[in-house]
């Protein structure tokens, strides 16, 4: 199985990463910088690639680069930092930035990988669980991850053809490599998060997205 992991390197990506190169994958790490890729990712044997996800050109040459033809799963794990403000402390046009930045690589890499991905592939975007959820000082990440399923569904809808979209979206915080030794023993690891999304990239038609969900009630294995 080919998969490319767009936002490889963030906690999630890793989650994703190690756990498609435990099942035998053919994985490529895509980030902004491929030197630190190739440092996170040593000892695995994982390809790493440089593309920026929020320039469309970029995104049109990362396509043509991995074959995305004969792609059979690619996945969009971007995050943006949501710092604590309360929502009508924020500059206006900060907050819209907020949500266009949530959306733009996933936007980006559906425009640049669905029109050339093959029949029986699959699209998995990652989202956040406060989609539903109002956190005080937080609203606008709960904006922004509700706009990014909304993207997702209409998407699902619209895109008839191939290949299979879909979102997992984390109702957690999730502990990886750069919080670990804070985070609750009550979140979501990277690799639950990495398997479960896994779990979806090998059998999506047992799936009855385009939204699915993981909590820690429902943890994927470790």
């Amino acid at each position: 199985m080919r998969t490319v992991v767009i936002g490889a390197t963030g906690d999630v990506g890793r989650g994703v990463v190690r756990r498609a190169v435990a099942r035998g994958w053919e994985v490529t790490a895509v980030s902004r910088d491929a030197a630190r890729a190739r440092a996170v990712f040593a000892g695995l044997a994982v390809t790493a690639v440089e593309a920026d996800l929020r320039d469309p050109v970029d995104a049109k040459r990362l396509a043509a680069d991995v074959d995305a033809a004969h792609l059979d799963h690619l996945v969009v794990a971007t995050n943006v930092p949501a710092p604590l403000r309360f929502v009508l402390n924020h500059d206006s046009r900060e907050l819209v930035e907020h949500v266009a930045e949530i959306l733009l690589t996933h936007h980006v890499a559906m425009r640049a990988f669905l029109p050339a991905m093959p029949v029986g592939s699959v699209f998995l975007g990652i989202g956040g669980g406060m989609a539903d959820h109002v956190v005080k000082g937080y609203a606008h990440a709960s904006i922004a991850q509700a706009a990014q399923r909304m993207l997702y569904r209409t998407v699902a809808t619209e895109w008839l053809t191939h290949p299979v979209v879909r979102e997992l979206l984390v109702r957690s915080m999730v502990a990886g490599d750069t919080n670990r030794e804070t985070a609750p023993a009550t979140w979501l690891t990277a690799d639950q998060v990495g398997e479960r999304a896994c779990q979806i990239l090998a059998a999506p038609e047992a799936t009855d997205g385009p939204i699915l969900t993981l909590s820690p009630e429902g943890r994927a294995p470790s």
